[in-house]
């Protein structure tokens, strides 16, 4: 939208946090944009021949700021832009933006940043025009994995917002936001792995980093090569202390202990006998409560020879059950 905002002055500290971080996503948002429709189509299918360079150029000269509201002939909406403005100035609202969805912000993005490159988008056709491609192209087979892998490659808290944000604007997330789990799990990337946790706690994301995500990195530890296991075992093991900041994603409930026990106690290779008894040693050390441990867990590491761990559970559990007494 273009015109003039009546802005009303944002508290001392608020424009630090919310401001910054709303500037921050519009700022990333666009960059997802220029370097997607790059790749989208031949340049007769965007608005100018010279669009995506256009656009590339002015996002490295404009000015973006937030707001705590913004103001359009005494309507509130969601962005103001100042197209003859030099350099060109965007205002965001403060109290529109995460009310929006993803679409609806890439969306936005484009909408605001046409009027200074010449073009009408009245009633957002042309921006939804723009944003449909970038969706379908994200839907195209292996598109997402491979802009997904780009961001991925920065391993950045930025990185994260960035596949947090396409992953919403793509079909079947909950199998593509799987994938990034464990890929970023894969390559060591915390700071990926972190910022996709902590961004949900809905039952889908607390299903998909519950327990077949604890087994499958388990799983993962056991046979890392030597060089990453020591560096992925110490992030384990502190991501397991700090479950709160971690959400659902390393939450040890009894009954994911339970399962991970028996999965520990039935790992029969000699060669990773001492990673399963560091596992257990961590992961009972990190519970919040009492773990259960059953008869037939302890024959289990027996009948699998890891003598050390089966000593380990039983000590465990008659220390448990003296408790109770």
């Amino acid at each position: 939208m273009a015109g003039r905002a009546e802005n009303v002055v944002i508290p001392q500290g608020h424009e630090a946090f919310g401001g910054s971080g709303a500037v921050l996503e519009f700022q990333l948002i666009l960059k997802d944009v220029i370097r997607i429709l790059g790749k989208v189509g031949p340049a007769e299918e965007m608005p100018t021949p010279d669009f995506v360079n256009q656009l590339k150029t002015l996002s490295e000269h404009m000015q973006v700021v937030a707001v705590e509201r913004t103001i359009l002939d005494g309507h509130e909406v969601d962005a103001i832009n100042y197209p003859h403005e030099s350099p060109v100035r965007i205002e965001i609202s403060l109290s529109r933006w995460p009310l929006m969805s993803e679409q609806a912000r890439m969306t936005l993005v484009i909408h605001e940043a046409l009027p200074a490159l010449g073009l009408t988008d009245l009633d957002y056709h042309l921006s939804m025009d723009l944003a449909q491609k970038i969706f379908s192209f994200l839907n195209e087979g292996p598109r997402w994995k491979e802009e997904m892998e780009y961001s991925l490659k920065e391993c950045s808290p930025a990185s994260g917002e960035a596949i947090y944000r396409l992953l919403q604007v793509t079909h079947q997330a909950r199998e593509k936001r799987e994938y990034f789990f464990r890929r970023s799990y894969e390559v060591g990337c915390a700071a990926v792995l972190e910022k996709l946790s902590l961004r949900e706690t809905n039952p889908l994301a607390q299903e998909i980093e519950g327990q077949s995500y604890l087994l499958w990195m388990i799983e993962r530890l056991l046979k890392s090569p030597r060089p990453e296991y020591s560096e992925k075992l110490s992030y384990f093991k502190d991501a397991l202390q700090f479950q709160n900041d971690f959400n659902a994603s390393f939450v040890l409930s009894p009954e994911v202990e339970v399962r991970v026990v028996a999965y520990l106690a039935v790992q029969n290779d000699l060669q990773r006998f001492d990673r399963v008894v560091a596992l257990w040693k961590i992961i009972s050390a990190s519970s919040r409560s009492p773990i259960w441990i059953s008869q037939q867990d302890i024959y289990e590491a027996s009948y699998s020879w890891n003598l050390n761990l089966a000593q380990a559970l039983e000590s465990y559990r008659a220390r448990w059950w003296s408790s109770q007494e």
